[in-house]
């Protein structure tokens, strides 16, 4: 992944747009991550919403906490719950 520090941009930001086809560009301040730029060709809006909202990402954070604690259940199990 290829990073850059803000201060060190100087050219047109579509320049640095076009240059994300192989992998995404990191911004960072004080090398410190604060943007990213990535091509969106097989990225739906939905999806990009939602890989951004943060309620979602605690969501996610709190699932994965849980499944390392071995807090799992089986499709079947599931499968009793929701229907």
């Amino acid at each position: 992944m290829k990073t850059m520090e803000l201060t060190d941009a100087a050219r047109p930001l579509v320049e640095y747009a076009r240059s994300t086809a192989d992998e995404p560009l990191i911004l960072t301040a004080d090398h410190k991550p604060v943007a990213a730029l990535f091509l969106l060709d097989d990225i739906d809006e939905e999806s990009l919403k939602l890989s951004t909202d943060p309620r979602f990402l605690r969501i996610v954070r709190a699932a994965r906490e849980e499944a390392a604690q071995g807090k799992l259940i089986s499709l079947e199990e599931m499968k009793r719950e929701m229907f």
